[in-house]
């Protein structure tokens, strides 16, 4: 039992400075709306963004940054996006997986189909993925089961932002939600993350062993 208390110790004392690391570089990165970027997006997509938003009652800006993380607006070369699937199953320029579209793909434009590949009609089935996901009372967690990554929701919310200013129908809570570290921050974390697992011993600053302030000073 004394052995467990003792591992269970070092684990926490480990996981402290770690979680110190995060809420840092949390706050590194940028808070609050940037410039606007509405330039970035081609006038077609800017309008079904714009629609599919007001229809759904979701900031059109997330619906620009997930455009951009997934395809660059349609202009993306890579595999899947005007035909095919990716490595991952997903396909057309919102990126969705098949049976996510069964589930919530919609005939954005009337013309009788529903084309993943359409951006007519994967646009407004994105806002119903988010409005189904909890968006917009929890963008984070919307966004996260979009892509089931932290990294991606900072990177669509990033791209919000920057597709924010002077746009109506972005809340404070937008421009709120943490950004994206640097890419110093970046690093830091990378390695903090690594030593996760390895003993505690005082005084010790790896690699093998690290107390509190030995973590922190190392990454």
């Amino acid at each position: 039992m004394t052995a467990r208390l003792l591992v269970a110790a070092a684990g926490l004392l480990i996981a402290m400075p770690l979680g110190l690391i995060l809420a840092f570089t949390a706050m590194s990165g940028s808070v609050g709306c940037s410039r606007g970027q509405d330039g970035d997006i081609p006038p077609d997509y800017l309008r079904l963004y714009q629609q599919a938003g007001q229809r759904y009652g979701i900031p059109w800006q997330v619906l620009a940054g997930i455009g951009k993380a997934e395809s660059d607006h349609g202009r993306g070369t890579g595999v899947g996006i005007r035909d095919g699937a990716n490595r991952a199953g997903a396909m057309g320029p919102m990126q969705f997986l098949g049976t996510t579209w069964a589930a919530y793909g919609v005939d954005g434009n009337g013309d009788g189909r529903t084309d993943v590949y359409d951006p007519a009609d994967a646009i407004p089935s994105a806002a119903k993925y988010l409005k189904a996901s909890g968006a917009p009372a929890d963008m984070y967690r919307a966004i996260w089961r979009y892509n089931h990554a932290d990294w991606y929701v900072r990177r669509v919310l990033d791209f919000a932002r920057g597709y924010s200013s002077g746009s109506a129908g972005v809340g404070e809570e937008l421009c709120a939600l943490p950004a994206a570290p640097t890419a110093v921050a970046g690093r830091v974390l990378a390695y903090a993350r690594m030593q996760l697992g390895k003993p505690y011993a005082w005084g010790a600053e790896g690699p093998g062993a690290f107390d509190c302030s030995g973590l922190t000073m190392r990454a």
